[in-house]
């Protein structure tokens, strides 16, 4: 056998090895690089995903913060109404007053809760109430040891829960 075959017969091998090398590494390289793509979009599909459901979760919160507000701003309270005109210096008594269910955002801390009726015996007017005010501390005298004290009603907000 001729010396000029045989390496040309063992190179062909080599050649041919080299090219399935050559190929099934150039195969990887583009499954590699296909798949990081592929990551990629996947994560900016689960960002864009994981921001949308950040968003929506700031939107309910804001609607249950609103809905919160609203029932808060649309709450009422019992507190006592002067049945009849009332003028200054009467003693008050239960038939002149009544209770009733009040807004919440338009009453004072002055204004007497309607659980309070019971402390209100004795109690004078400091100023004419129209029918239907609104019954408030300020507008009334309460007697110190049963005397009545010419002052500015003394009731503090804890007399009146």
């Amino acid at each position: 056998m001729p010396e000029s075959d045989r390496p040309q017969s063992a190179s062909r091998p080599d050649r041919r090895n080299w090219i399935w090398g050559a190929a099934v590494g150039l195969l990887f390289v583009l499954f590699a690089v296909l798949s990081a793509i592929q990551m990629a979009r996947v994560n900016r599909l689960s960002r864009t995903a994981d921001d949308y459901m950040t968003v929506q979760t700031e939107l309910l919160r804001a609607c249950e913060a609103s809905v919160l507000r609203l029932k808060d701003r649309n709450a009422e309270k019992e507190v006592l109404l002067a049945a009849e005109d009332i003028p200054a210096g009467t003693e008050l008594r239960l038939e002149s007053v009544t209770a009733a269910a009040v807004p919440a955002r338009i009453l004072t801390d002055a204004a007497i809760p309607a659980d309070s009726l019971p402390k209100l015996e004795g109690a004078r007017t400091l100023i004419p109430i129209t029918r239907g005010e609104i019954l408030s501390r300020n507008a009334l005298n309460f007697p110190s040891d049963g005397k009545a004290s010419g002052q500015p009603a003394s009731g503090t907000k804890s007399d009146f829960p």
